[in-house]
C-alpha cells in the first residue's frame, strides 16, 4: 500500500532525512540516522537543516559519493599536514558543546567528505568491527560523543576513512577514490594524535573516556592497515588510561567502561596471540580475585542479558586474567622461563570448566552433545583424517568452543609428564582433534572472512599444531590453513609456511643425530621437546620472518630453557606459497647471540611501554 500511495507524483515529503525525502517516504526523523533507512538497507544522508555550516557554499543535497570534489582541493596539502609539524596544523579544536546540540557550528563540518566518513563509521565500520554486545556503545554513544568532542570526532573520521579505503581496495572502484579515502583518514589520524596529547595533559581534567575511545579507534586503524606493533602500542596506552577507572573488587564498571574494557581485552588478546609480548595491557583483578570458582555470582549477575557474545567476552577475560601463566597464554618465548605449578594449572582449568558449565548458549548450539572431558579410551590412531565435521549454529559459536578447547589442550599438555601417553597428554590430543573437527565443519565461505579483526580458526589451528598427535594431523592442519588464506590480521598461508619449515628442521636434526631417535607420537616428537615457531608480523620489506625455538627442561621440570635453533625468511606469491626461503641455523650459540639481536630488540621494544607486572604466582 505504501509504495502505491507514494507513486503519485503530487505527493511531496517536506521533512525528514535527505534520503527519505528523495525516496518520498515518511521519515521517523531519528538521529543521526533514521530507522526507515536502516530497515530499507539504504544509506541515510542525514538532515539538511541540521547541516548548516559557516561556509559560503549552500548545503549539498547529493549523496556522499561526490566527496572527490571536496578532496581534490586539499590533496596537495596532505603531505604537509601528515608531517605533524605545528606550522602545518590547520585544525583548531572548537569549544565543547553539550550533547543536546547534535551538530555544533564547528570548522570540522566544512567538508562533505568528513560527513561521509562519519556516516561510514556509524553505518558500516562500527557494525563490522565491534561485537553485537557493545554495538550500542560504539555506534550510538561514540557517534553522539563525536559531535561534542573534537578528539573523538577526528578519531571517528580516521577510522571511517581508512576502513572505507580498505573496502574500496577490494572493490572494482577506482584507485583514486581509495587513495583519497586513505589520505583523508591518515590526515585525521595525525590530527587525532595531536589532540590526544593536549587532552591527556589537560590540568584538572579527569574524564579520560574520550582519550580511551580515541586510542582504541586508532588501534583499529592500525589493524586495518595490518600494522601490528603500532596497534599494540595504542592498546597499551588505552589500557593505562583505563586502569585507574577499574576497581580491584567485583564492583560494577563505571558507565560506558564495560564496553571499553571488553573491546580492549578482545583486541589485546588477538594482538598478543600474534605478537607475544609479556603481558596484557589491562588487568582488572588481582590473581587471587580472578577465579570464578571463588566468585560464582560473577556469572549469575548478568544472566538475564546473556548472549553468545557476552559468553565469549567472559572466556577471553578468564584467559587474560591468568597472564601470569606465560607458557600457557602468550607462548613459551616470554621473559619468564619457569613452568607454572600444577596447582596454578589446575586453577586455570577449573575456571575454564566453570565457564563451560555456565555458557549454555555457546555449547547448546552444537550438532552433537559434547562431553565435559574427552573420552580418552578412544584410540587416537583410529580417529579419521580428514575428521568428521562438527557443526554449530554459527561460526561465532564454533570459534568460542575452539578457543576453549585450545586452552584446555594447553593446560593438559603442560600437566603431562611429556614422556609417554599419560591421561593428561591424551586429553590434550583429544581437545586438539575436536578443533580439527570444528575446522572441517566450517564451510569455505564461512572460514574466509577477510575483514574480521577477531579470533579466527587459522590462529587456533596454528596454535594447536604443536599438540597434534601424529604427522597426519599436522599435514591436514597445514592444508586447512592454506584454505583459510587472509583472515583480518591473520594470514593462514603464512602460518602454513611457518609450520611447514618445521619439517625441514626436524629432518636436519635427525640427519645430524648420532643415535636413533625414539619413534614417539608417530615421529612428531615428545610434547615437551617439540620445536616452537615464532612468526613475526610482516614488515615493510614484504618479507616474512620466523624464529624456531626448542625447549629443554631440567629433570625436576621446574625450569625451561629455550634455545633458538634457526631463523627462516621468505616471500610469498599471490597464492600464499613460498617463493623463496632462506634458513639460518644456530648450531653455534655464539653466532646465534649475534644474529638474533634484532629479535630481542623487537620484543624489548614491545615490552618498553608495558604495565607493571604482577609476579604473585
Amino acid at each position: 500500500m505504501e509504495n502505491s500511495i507514494l507513486s503519485y507524483k503530487g505527493i511531496r515529503v517536506k521533512t525528514g532525512c535527505l534520503t527519505c525525502r528523495k525516496r518520498r517516504v515518511k521519515c521517523d526523523e531519528l538521529k543521526p540516522i533514521c530507522k526507515r533507512c536502516i530497515k530499507a538497507n539504504v544509506i541515510c544522508d542525514g538532515y539538511q537543516k541540521k547541516r548548516s555550516v559557516p561556509s559560503p557554499k549552500p548545503g549539498i543535497k547529493t549523496p556522499p559519493c561526490t566527496e572527490a570534489e571536496t578532496e581534490s582541493t586539499s590533496v596537495s596539502s596532505i603531505e604537509r599536514t601528515a608531517s605533524f609539524s605545528p606550522e602545518s596544523a590547520r585544525y583548531i579544536p572548537s569549544p565543547r558543546s553539550p550533547l543536546s546540540a547534535p551538530i555544533p557550528p564547528s570548522p570540522r563540518t566544512r567538508h562533505r567528505s568528513e560527513l561521509a566518513f562519519y556516516h561510514h563509521f556509524v553505518t558500516s565500520t562500527a557494525p563490522r568491527l565491534f561485537d553485537l554486545e557493545h554495538i550500542t556503545f560504539w555506534r550510538d554513544h561514540v557517534g553522539s560523543m563525536a559531535w561534542g568532542n573534537d578528539l573523538v570526532f577526528k578519531a571517528v573520521l580516521a577510522i571511517g576513512g581508512i576502513h572505507q579505503a580498505y573496502l574500496l581496495s577490494a572493490s572494482e572502484l577506482t584507485t583514486e577514490s581509495m587513495m583519497q579515502s586513505k589520505v583523508s583518514g591518515l590526515r585525521s589520524y595525525g590530527e587525532t594524535l595531536r589532540l590526544m596529547e593536549s587532552h591527556t595533559k589537560k590540568d584538572g581534567y579527569t574524564d579520560m573516556q574520550p582519550a580511551i575511545v580515541a586510542g582504541v579507534l586508532l588501534a583499529y586503524c592500525e589493524c586495518i592497515m595490518n600494522h601490528i606493533k603500532p596497534a599494540a602500542l595504542h592498546l597499551k596506552a588505552a589500557g593505562q588510561l583505563l586502569s585507574p577507572s577499574l576497581s580491584l573488587d567485583e564492583s560494577p564498571y563505571p558507565a560506558g567502561y564495560e564496553a571499553l574494557h571488553a573491546t580492549i581485552a578482545k583486541l589485546d588478546f588477538l594482538a598478543q596471540s600474534i605478537v607475544p609480548y609479556s603481558q596484557p595491557s589491562i588487568q582488572k583483578d588481582s590473581f587471587d580475585a580472578c577465579n570464578y570458582i571463588d566468585v560464582p555470582d560473577s556469572f549469575s549477575k548478568g544472566s538475564v542479558h546473556r548472549s553468545v557474545s557476552s559468553e565469549r567476552v567472559e572466556l577471553v577475560q578468564i584467559i587474560s586474567r591468568f597472564n601470569h601463566l606465560d607458557n600457557i597464554i602468550w607462548g613459551p618465548w616470554s621473559s619468564k622461563s619457569s613452568r607454572p605449578t600444577s596447582e596454578a594449572l589446575s586453577r586455570f582449568q577449573m575456571d575454564l570448566l566453570y565457564w563451560r558449565a555456565n555458557s549454555p548458549l555457546t555449547f547448546d548450539g552444537c550438532s552433537e552433545s559434547l562431553a565435559v572431558l574427552p573420552d580418552c579410551c578412544e584410540p587416537l590412531d583410529e580417529l579419521p583424517i580428514p575428521p568428521e565435521p562438527l557443526f554449530f549454529q554459527s561460526s561465532y559459536v564454533a570459534l568460542s568452543v575452539a578457543l576453549y578447547n585450545n586452552y584446555m589442550a594447553c593446560s593438559f599438555s603442560m600437566l603431562s609428564n611429556g614422556q609417554d601417553l599419560d591421561r593428561n597428554a591424551l586429553c590434550a590430543f583429544h581437545y586438539v582433534y575436536q578443533n580439527l573437527r570444528i575446522a572441517e565443519g566450517l564451510t569455505a565461505a564461512t572460514i574466509q572472512e577477510s575483514e574480521n579483526i577477531d579470533i579466527n580458526m587459522s590462529l587456533l589451528l596454528y596454535l594447536g599444531f604443536r599438540r597434534c598427535y601424529s604427522r597426519e594431523w599436522q599435514t591436514w592442519t597445514i592444508q586447512k590453513l592454506r584454505q583459510c588464506g587472509q583472515q583480518g590480521l591473520l594470514d593462514g598461508s603464512a602460518f602454513a609456511n611457518t609450520l611447514e619449515n618445521i619439517y625441514h628442521l626436524q629432518l636436519r636434526a635427525e640427519l645430524q643425530s648420532n643415535y636413533a631417535m625414539k619413534p614417539t607420537y608417530n615421529t612428531t616428537g615428545l610434547l615437551h621437546s617439540r620445536i616452537l615457531p615464532l612468526l613475526q608480523p610482516k614488515d615493510e620489506s614484504d618479507k616474512w620472518v620466523a624464529y624456531y625455538l626448542r625447549p629443554t627442561a631440567n629433570l625436576d621440570h621446574e625450569d625451561v630453557t629455550l634455545c633458538i635453533i634457526a631463523r627462516a625468511s621468505w616471500r610469498q606469491d599471490k597464492r600464499g606459497n613460498m617463493a623463496s626461503v632462506q634458513f639460518n641455523f644456530y648450531d653455534d650459540l655464539a653466532v646465534a647471540d649475534v644474529d638474533v639481536a634484532s629479535l630481542r630488540d623487537w620484543i624489548q621494544s614491545l615490552e618498553a611501554s608495558s604495565l607493571p607486572r604482577d609476579e604473585s604466582i
